[in-house]
């Protein structure tokens, strides 16, 4: 997708941080990216409710494994679904050779995404993604 073998190179050796990510992920696709210390925890619960309902928009979350009890750090997956009753989110992990869809609670994946990246200083967040509109 991303057609840059260097880019795709480094990103298998040292990761991508969310900037980085944003950036390649706008050339393909209409962005808006949302750091979590530049965010509230009531913004990304109206995205959230927003994003599952609508078949035309979706989000990519960015957030530390550590805080969800999983091996590894920082860590980019799309949430599928949300529950509101048990107020918890289908994560559709992209490593599914280490960890398969999971329900996560929305306040777990709050804090996951404010641990901060130690390449950046900063707090992870989270994407909403719509495709191009030409």
């Amino acid at each position: 997708m991303i057609g840059d073998s260097e880019i795709m190179g480094n990103v298998q050796k040292k990761g991508i941080t969310f900037d980085s990510f944003a950036e390649l992920v706008r050339k393909h696709v209409d962005l808006e990216a949302f750091k979590a210390q530049h965010s509230s925890l009531e913004q990304f619960t109206n995205c959230v409710i927003q994003t599952t309902s609508t078949e035309e928009l979706y989000m990519i979350l960015s957030y530390s494994r550590k805080t969800v009890n999983q091996t590894g750090d920082g860590h980019f997956s799309p949430m599928a679904a949300y529950h509101k009753g048990r107020d918890m989110l289908l994560i559709l992990d992209v490593a599914r050779f280490k960890y398969p869809f999971h329900w996560l609670p929305r306040m777990t994946v709050w804090d996951a995404m404010n641990e901060i990246d130690k390449e950046t200083d900063e707090t992870r967040g989270f994407m909403m993604v719509r495709k191009k509109i030409s």
